[in-house]
C-alpha cells in the first residue's frame, strides 16, 4: 500500500470503539520493532509518519532497519492511538 493510502486507513480505523487511530512515527514505529515479540501480527516492512520531503521513513521488521524510501515503496501500516 502506498504511504498516502496507509495514512488514509489509520485515519479511517475504527478499532475496539475508539477512531483516533494514526501512523506511528520513526521512534514510535521503532518501539513496536523492538515489542514486536510481545505483540505479534508482523509483517516485513512498515510505514511510519515521519517524512523528510518527498521520502517517508520505513522499517523492516526482520531486521530492524529503517530507512528514508521514496514514495513508490509498498509498505503496511500498523496504527496507534493517539494519546
Amino acid at each position: 500500500m502506498s504511504h498516502e493510502m496507509a495514512m488514509a486507513s489509520c485515519r479511517n480505523s475504527r478499532v475496539g470503539g475508539f477512531n483516533d487511530w494514526r501512523l506511528p512515527n520513526k521512534e514510535e514505529l521503532n518501539l513496536l520493532y523492538i515489542e514486536k515479540t510481545k505483540i505479534g501480527g508482523f509483517s516485513i516492512w512498515y510505514w511510519s509518519s515521519t517524512q523528510n520531503g518527498k521520502r517517508r521513513w520505513v522499517q523492516n521488521f526482520a531486521t530492524g532497519e529503517q530507512k528514508n524510501e521514496n514514495l513508490e515503496y509498498k509498505g503496511r501500516c500498523r496504527c496507534v492511538r493517539n494519546y
